[in-house]
């Protein structure tokens, strides 16, 4: 529940940490927002590593050492991103095989196995298996084009007769988190963590076919999820306004953003956030 400035209160936040193996979620289950604890991430060392460095960052939050370079010089090398790296890792970023391109989700996986981690390359993976991996604890490189930018798919035959669709500015993220607004990114080039619309994303990670590694390893994992309140059923919440009289607070509720109620309540977003303990991505939450 936020409350606003002028009654100087704090912020109740519903979410619990969950401490657990990787199968916390039951199948049926599918929460409002999930955000994984405990991933850590660098930008990528060369032009074209992007790949490389998702990798890396994927294989240590599973407590795996896969420094980025080794990981890339492993690599096997292909005209076929299906089959390993095309091109130069040096090359310019945006064009297609045979030229320097990148490596697309089966050579990553593959040898994300030799590191010990349970690696699985997919294609056509919907947003709600997407969605129920970070509910899970368990981030995904997926690819998307540029910053997760619109693309064109194109298809490429490779010296092996296989014809593979690329794209123009291929480019891996860590999905590691998502509410009801959009998926939430760990971008590869610069470790810059952002919010996506559902839309925008789809739009972008379709392009190659919703092409992502899954992967799971031996750890604890910490995701931050909804929890129901049961102090709140004593408590009619039924919130025909964002008005607040002294003393109550505000639940907020779908569709609510920090800088449309700190605009109503007459404070500055930046002010509302610190008031209420909201960090970085700044995002709230229905039942807050």
């Amino acid at each position: 529940m936020l409350r606003n400035k002028h009654l100087l209160l704090a912020l109740l936040l519903a979410l619990t940490l969950v401490a657990a193996r990787p199968s916390m979620a039951a199948p049926e289950s599918l929460p409002d927002y999930a955000f994984i604890e405990g991933l850590t991430a660098r930008g990528q060392t060369y032009p074209l590593s992007c790949e490389s460095r998702s990798a890396s960052d994927l294989a240590g939050y599973w407590g795996v050492d896969a420094p980025e370079i080794e990981f890339f010089e492993n690599l096997p090398v292909s005209d076929n991103p299906n089959k390993g790296f095309v091109g130069s890792v040096y090359g310019t970023w945006g064009q297609t095989p045979p030229k320097a391109y990148g490596v697309h989700a089966k050579p990553i996986a593959k040898l994300l196995q030799t590191y010990g981690l349970d690696a699985k390359a997919r294609h056509g993976m919907t947003l709600d298996e997407l969605k129920r991996e970070i509910a899970n604890g368990r981030p995904v490189i997926v690819w998307v084009v540029g910053h997760v930018w619109q693309g064109t798919p194109v298809e490429y035959t490779a010296n092996d007769g296989e014809v593979v669709t690329v794209a123009a500015y291929e480019h891996t993220m860590l999905a590691y988190g998502y509410d009801l607004s959009g998926i939430y990114l760990i971008d590869a080039g610069n470790a810059d963590r952002n919010g996506y619309s559902y839309k925008i994303f789809q739009q972008s990670w379709g392009v190659l076919g919703n092409m992502a590694v899954t992967a799971t390893g031996d750890r604890e994992v910490t995701v931050r999820q909804p929890v129901e309140n049961p102090e709140d059923n004593s408590t009619d919440n039924s919130n025909s306004g964002s008005t607040t009289a002294p003393g109550d607070t505000y639940t907020v509720r779908p569709g609510d953003h920090l800088s449309a109620l700190a605009r109503e309540w007459g404070i500055s977003w930046q002010d509302l956030a610190t008031l209420n303990n909201i960090g970085y991505p700044y995002t709230i939450y229905p039942g807050q």
